[in-house]
C-alpha cells in the first residue's frame, strides 16, 4: 500500500494510490470510512490500514461511471495530475546519521 499526501489549499489530505495509477482521497471519499485526515496517524495504526485496504477494495469494485463520478468530484485523480506534499508533511522526528557527511568524519 502506497500513501501520499494530497495538497488541497489547506492541511493536505491523506491519499492512498490504487492499481491504476491514481490517487484516492481518503477525506473527501465515503468509501474511506474510519479513515484518519493524515499519513502520519494512518502509519503505524493497524485498524487505520484496514479502513485503506477496505476503501481500496471498494474503489476496485466500482463500475467504471462511478469511478467517473469519484473523477468528476476530485475524489480520484491521477497520478501525474495531482498536487502532492511531503508523505509526512510534520514528522515528529528526523533520523541523521553523522557518518553520512564526509567532512564530519575526522
Amino acid at each position: 500500500m502506497k500513501l501520499a499526501t494530497l495538497d488541497t489549499g489547506g492541511m493536505g489530505h491523506a491519499a492512498a494510490l490504487t492499481e491504476d495509477g491514481e490517487l484516492i482521497d481518503l477525506v473527501a471519499s465515503e468509501l474511506a470510512n474510519d479513515v484518519p485526515e493524515s499519513v502520519q496517524r494512518i502509519l503505524g495504526n493497524d485498524a487505520a490500514m484496514g479502513a485503506v485496504a477496505r476503501a481500496l477494495e471498494a474503489l476496485d469494485g466500482l463500475s467504471d461511471g462511478a469511478k467517473e463520478d469519484l473523477r468528476a468530484a476530485g475524489e480520484l485523480v491521477k497520478l501525474e495530475d495531482a498536487d502532492l506534499l511531503a508523505p509526512v508533511p510534520r514528522p515528529n522526528m528526523i533520523l541523521s546519521v553523522g557518518l553520512n557527511y564526509h567532512r564530519h568524519i575526522g
